[in-house]
């Protein structure tokens, strides 16, 4: 299900109040790394990913 606007304009951190970590991925981060390839944008320099415990 695609999330409210509500959900995407929250001040915490990867909208850890509001989203679970796999849907942050899916129309957060996901999202964002298609739209940089896709309009041939650098990727972050300094990007790191690891499991969250």
């Amino acid at each position: 299900m695609n999330p409210s606007r509500i959900n995407l304009t929250v001040p915490k951190p990867f909208f850890m109040d509001t989203m679970e970590p796999l849907e942050w991925l899916q129309w957060v981060l996901i999202p964002r790394m298609h739209d940089l390839l896709d309009n041939n944008q650098p990727l972050p320099g300094r990007f790191a990913v690891a499991p969250l415990l």
